[in-house]
């Protein structure tokens, strides 16, 4: 007997395993059908980008870094390192609407992000095309998360 089933051993489903265990249920079966980690898994890339650039919802911002706290407790609960904090550029073309809102929305939640013009970051990037930019922003606090690695570490702390 369970108190809960999930259907799915993608990082979902061993999300709210992982979350339920935490919250004091105790029995907690996930259902995968094929191994978790398998090739066709959408959660198991090499990497995904945490970005918190989502224009003028400013609640998706805030998620993110709600997501990363998530994140750090199960890095320290595996023991595994899953989140790189490179940093994240966002440009765009003509009035750059989505870039220039989210920096807005951005900086009046009080994040680091900084503007760039074009030539800063042909300068800082010089791989990018910089000839149609309008406008840029750097933003330190995004990164990346490893992917597949986010999968087991959940797995393995919920088989704990």
């Amino acid at each position: 007997m369970y108190d809960a089933v999930i259907v799915g051993g993608g990082v979902m489903g061993l999300a709210a395993a992982y979350s339920l265990l935490k919250h004091g249920v105790k029995r907690v079966l996930v259902l995968e059908q094929h191994t978790v980690g398998h090739g066709r898994a959408s959660s198991t890339d090499t990497t995904k980008a945490i970005r918190y650039e989502y224009s003028e919802a400013e609640q998706y911002s805030v998620m993110v870094g709600r997501a990363l706290e998530l994140w750090r407790e199960v890095e320290v609960a595996s023991g595994t390192t899953l989140y790189v904090n490179s940093g994240i550029v966002c440009w765009g073309y003509g009035d750059a609407p989505y870039t220039r809102n989210s920096f807005k929305t951005l900086s009046r939640l009080g994040s680091p992000i900084r503007e760039l013009t074009p030539n800063e970051l042909c300068h800082l990037y010089p791989q990018f095309s910089v000839a149609d930019v309008s406008y840029a922003t750097y933003n330190p606090a995004g990164g990346f998360m490893r992917a597949s690695a986010c999968v087991q570490a959940l797995a393995g702390v919920v088989r704990q």
